[in-house]
């Protein structure tokens, strides 16, 4: 949810930034494979951040509150694993 950024005023007032709330979603689809040579593995496909929301506007370094957001934006990864 919305929090204070205690760090930064708003001009002209005395009132802490207020640091928006961020929500994003993360989708995956697998398969297990339960016969065959192949029996045992798992394939993964997902994307993090889907929406590809930019981190809400923090008084920091990089204009965001990197110990509670992320500038990484969209990203997808594949996975395989395998038990013996």
């Amino acid at each position: 949810s919305d929090y204070y950024d205690t760090s930064a005023t708003l001009a002209g007032t005395e009132d802490y930034w207020v640091v928006e709330d961020w929500l994003t979603h993360n989708l995956y689809v697998q398969y297990e494979f339960e016969s065959g040579r192949m029996e045992g593995t798992r394939l993964r496909v997902g994307a993090r951040n889907i929406t590809n929301e930019d981190p809400p506007l923090a008084n920091e370094r990089y204009g965001y509150d990197g110990s509670v957001h992320s500038n990484r934006g969209r990203w997808w990864y594949a996975t395989i694993r395998k038990e013996f």
